[in-house]
């Protein structure tokens, strides 16, 4: 067993965001059964083959705990991506209205494409309480739908140009059609008038 400051001493090229994602998985079903985490930094998450917390209690203020574990846990966290490729750095001891003055410059720092700065902000800077693991849910779902709406934005765009196509071909089958009875209706109307003509005199001769 060891801890998260020794396992990212040699493993920097670790998924920190998935690293996260476990915890705060964890985390959850901690909360889910009325317990919280006292202690969350870098010595307290611990790994033996996953990632866990090494203490937890039972909560007498549970509203106050959770907000304050998902506020800890996010901390460790910016904490470990701005100590990539460097020395690490645990902010879960930082000052909250340190941190908020200057969440917007750590973040700039960081580029970390899994780096999740509007979670961030969300819990520190919004108060909201919400876990990682439901944000990245989440954030796929809506990512889901928005691909499930561009395909079938596609797919209504492919149609409309299949029948705009169609209903072009079909206005001009119409016109010629128009264009060729004009075309012979004077034509035929004269040789009409010329065949009574023929039959009148005809009957009257004879």
């Amino acid at each position: 067993m060891e801890t998260l400051k020794q396992y990212l001493s040699y493993n920097k090229d670790c998924d920190l965001s998935d690293i996260f994602y476990q915890l705060s998985r964890k985390m959850k079903v901690i909360h889910q059964n009325g317990m919280y985490v006292p202690v969350i930094n870098s010595e307290h998450i611990v790994f033996d083959n996953d990632f866990s917390f090494d203490n937890i209690e039972l909560s007498l203020d549970f509203i106050s705990d959770k907000k304050d574990n998902i506020q800890s846990l996010a901390k460790v966290f910016i904490g470990a991506f701005l100590s990539l490729g460097t020395e690490f750095y645990d902010l879960s001891q930082v000052n909250n209205n340190w941190l908020l003055e200057h969440l917007g410059e750590i973040s700039s720092t960081i580029t970390a494409d899994s780096y999740p700065k509007d979670y961030f902000e969300s819990v520190l800077l919004n108060g909201k309480d919400n876990y990682y693991c439901d944000y990245l849910e989440k954030l796929k779902n809506s990512s889901e739908l928005n691909n499930s709406l561009a395909y079938k934005k596609v797919l209504s765009n492919a149609g409309s140009k299949y029948y705009q196509d169609q209903s072009e071909i079909d206005t001009s089958a119409i016109e010629k059609k128009v264009a060729f009875i004009n075309y012979l209706f004077y034509p035929v109307l004269i040789l009409s008038i010329f065949i009574v003509c023929f039959v009148i005199y005809i009957c009257f001769n004879f």
